[in-house]
């Protein structure tokens, strides 16, 4: 289990040692963050405090409409301290916040035997490959920002809520590997060198990716 897990949850404690029945609740919901669990805490009549904790790992072998063979992993993590302000006594309420971005992507490829591949403007054949490796990984904080309805600890009891906006994750760090297959020293050096053009190219890509949306419907149980 990764630390911000412990830090995110530990973050509320000072306040619930002086929680009063109504104003805890404890909610699980689903969304474009995986599968959400959430702490939430009256701090004053119009603020609530929220943890929140989100993710979903997802692998998938496909060629992704290419001739190499890849084994891909999907790791979505989230965890956050959110608070939640109603500017009047409906459920309206605007929020924002600190949430740690642990998401990672990474490809491993295996070029199929008989095919011809380009690497940063060369050609080589999959025996001469062997495999390639990517991974964008984004692990660092990111502010979320966005709007929602519903008050968890309004009342006791069961109630549901909904989020609608975005997390700032600036770029994932980016890298792109291959391993030689049947390539002398020399050629191997300069698959490297090849593979790292492909990285830079891919490093631009992955620059444009600062933003995660956010869009989530939670089911909240106050006590």
């Amino acid at each position: 289990m990764k630390p911000i897990l412990l830090a995110a949850c530990l973050a509320l404690l000072p306040t619930l040692g002086h929680a009063e029945v109504g104003d805890l609740a404890v909610g699980a919901g689903v969304g474009t963050t995986g599968v959400d669990l959430a702490l939430t805490y009256k701090a004053t009549d119009n603020v609530n405090v929220r943890g929140v904790l989100s993710g979903v790992d997802y692998d998938r072998d496909d060629r992704y409409g290419t001739d190499v063979d890849f084994s891909g992993t999907f790791e979505l993590f989230h965890a956050g301290v959110l608070a939640d302000l109603y500017p009047s006594s409906g459920s309206f309420r605007v929020t924002g916040g600190i949430v740690y971005n642990g998401t990672k992507l990474a490809l491993d490829g295996k070029p199929r035997s008989g095919g011809s591949y380009s690497i940063g403007g060369q050609t080589y054949t999959a025996d001469q490959i062997g495999s390639l490796n990517a991974e964008a990984k984004w692990d660092k904080p990111g502010l979320y920002l966005g709007i929602g309805f519903g008050d968890p600890v309004r009342s006791k009891g069961l109630s549901f809520s909904g989020d609608l906006g975005v997390i700032y994750t600036g770029s994932p760090d980016t890298h792109l590997r291959a391993r030689c297959g049947t390539l002398d020293a020399a050629g191997c050096a300069q698959l490297q060198q090849d593979a790292a053009v492909e990285e830079r190219k891919l490093r631009d890509d992955a620059d444009k990716i600062k933003y995660w949306p956010v869009a989530r419907i939670m089911a909240n149980y106050a006590f």
